[in-house]
């Protein structure tokens, strides 16, 4: 019998807990009686799943204003409403929904994302609200292929949805109202450096319902804010010679917001097809690894790619992208040209005449170098060239270009 109380229990906790996920807000703006006395009764009638609101006709000469506060405990999927008067100053009845075979006017209703609705009465208008932090929607991290953390910078505005009466919590301290120009809204943008105690703590956390009564929570992981790409798309230098991996990207930071000597770069590089991104590699760089502000990767093969950055602290190796990492526009590494070149024999003239070989480049990159039977390197040359031969016989020759380049076949 015990364990069967204590099972009990446990259940309505679990059921109680699952329901405080999700509330609703009511507020109803009641215009005032206009003269009409006690006979002139009148109903405004709210239907979400089990729970109602059913309000008579203001006898106030101002305006009034309730709220009503609910938990959603069921899984509805439309909001209902009506209203109507006995009569009012001129003795005319009101009924809304006016087409007599509706019931009720019909609201869809989302839990999940249910944000606001109006509802206009006979004599109330209703603002529906829906308490439950609505999250930004879920992005797969490439490479993990798990959902990714939601992340916020100090310094850049964060929005949140479903709510009223709004609360932070860091990872030190207790539940904390946010600023008064933040409640009462269903919305809300603001910076995580505005609010109080902020300063080095890696979670923040938000709830939201109607004064004491809240919802669900949400958890973003603060990190630190990344300077944008002060040229974009970034500049690359071309492959040296077809077919190899020496080609590069510089990557120029602007100097606001600085990184931190705590903070690191975590860089990710893709490749794109101009439609599809597939993930290639990804780097961390600290602030000594930068020279005037900028870091450049090297030994890439020529191909279209985008880079992703975000700051993160020393001491987090997670290689997951947040959900605003800076992004650059797609940049090229191009590839040098396949180098090449033919030797011609140039025969004398005459028993006594001048021999040569006849080097014509092409492709990869002049100035082009010769070596004749392993001798010293020549002079550069952009043209083709004889190389004078003072002896018979069999001769090597060795052609390269200006990054030492060989043919390429």
């Amino acid at each position: 019998m015990i364990k069967k109380v204590l099972l009990f229990i446990f259940l309505i906790i679990c059921c109680n807990s699952n329901a405080q996920e999700y509330g609703i807000l009511i507020k109803t703006t009641f215009s005032p009686s206009q003269g009409w006395n006690g006979s002139h009764a009148g109903n405004h009638t709210i239907i979400l799943g089990s729970e109602q609101i059913s309000k008579g006709s203001n006898t106030e000469n101002t305006e009034v204003v309730e709220y009503d506060f609910f938990y959603v405990t069921d899984d509805p999927n439309q909001i209902k409403c009506r209203s109507s008067t006995a009569g009012n100053k001129n003795g005319q009845d009101c009924k809304i929904p006016f087409n007599p075979n509706e019931q009720y006017v019909i609201i869809p209703y989302n839990k999940d994302n249910f944000e606001t609705a109006y509802f206009g009465g006979c004599f109330a208008d209703s603002e529906i609200i829906g308490l439950h932090i609505i999250d930004p929607a879920t992005e797969i991290d490439p490479v993990t292929g798990l959902p990714k953390t939601k992340e916020t910078c100090p310094r850049e505005i964060l929005t949140l949805k479903g709510g009223w009466n709004w609360q932070y919590k860091l990872d030190n301290g207790g539940w904390q109202n946010f600023p008064a120009q933040y409640q009462e809204k269903n919305t809300i943008s603001f910076y995580v450096k505005d609010l109080e105690g902020y300063t080095n703590q890696q979670n923040i956390h938000f709830r939201s319902g109607y004064q004491t009564m809240f919802t669900n929570i949400t958890t973003y992981k603060i990190v630190g804010c990344s300077p944008d790409l002060a040229v974009n798309p970034p500049a690359t230098g071309k492959v040296n010679c077809f077919g190899q991996s020496t080609g590069s990207v510089t990557l120029e930071f602007n100097p606001k917001p600085e990184l931190s000597s705590n903070d690191k770069f975590l860089i990710t590089l893709y490749t794109t097809d101009g439609t599809n991104v597939a993930f290639l590699e990804h780097i961390f760089v600290k602030k000594d690894d930068l020279i005037n502000n900028s870091y450049t990767w090297t030994n890439r093969k020529a191909g279209d790619y985008i880079i992703k950055y975000q700051t993160q602290s020393l001491s987090d190796d997670s290689i997951e992208i947040g959900s605003s990492p800076v992004v650059s526009l797609t940049f090229k590494i191009d590839s040098s040209s396949k180098f090449s070149y033919q030797a011609t024999p140039v025969q004398p003239k005459c028993n006594d005449g001048d021999a040569g070989i006849l080097i014509t480049p092409s492709g990869g990159t002049p100035p082009y170098f010769y070596f004749l039977d392993d001798g010293a390197i020549s002079k550069g040359f952009t043209d083709p060239i004889v190389i004078p031969i003072a002896t018979d016989g069999n001769h090597k020759v060795k052609v390269i270009d200006k990054f030492g380049c060989l043919e390429t076949k």
